[in-house]
């Protein structure tokens, strides 16, 4: 989701915009990325992080928040620069070389196209 972007969600029978992701789920549209490499997702049977929840990550990684871009490898660098013995934290350090294959990092654009690097 982005300034050219919507999502409809059928289920919930909502328009995803950029204001509306960062009203439902408090993270910028731009990091959701990231909070989906933590979370899973159940439907795809895609496991996540254990307590990689998202109340649980907006409270110990508060740059999720930010509007700024938060990657996979940044998520890894501040979790490596952590001395805190948080469960969560742990967790993600232990599970940081899967995470690096998800290798996202910063959004670009082209002239006629913007998406991810994989």
């Amino acid at each position: 989701v982005d300034d050219r972007v919507k999502v409809w969600s059928p289920t919930k029978k909502k328009l995803y915009n950029k204001q509306a992701v960062l009203e439902e789920f408090g993270l910028p549209s731009r990091n959701m990325l990231t909070y989906r490499i933590l979370d899973g997702d159940k439907s795809d049977n895609i496991n996540g992080i254990m307590g990689a929840g998202l109340k649980s990550l907006i409270k110990y990684i508060p740059e999720l928040t930010e509007d700024k871009d938060f990657t996979a490898m940044d998520l890894i660098n501040f979790v490596n620069n952590s001395d805190s013995k948080i469960k969560l934290l742990e967790n993600i350090k232990k599970s940081s070389n899967s995470i690096k294959q998800c290798r996202h990092t910063k959004p670009y654009e082209d002239e006629n196209s913007r998406c991810c690097e994989w």
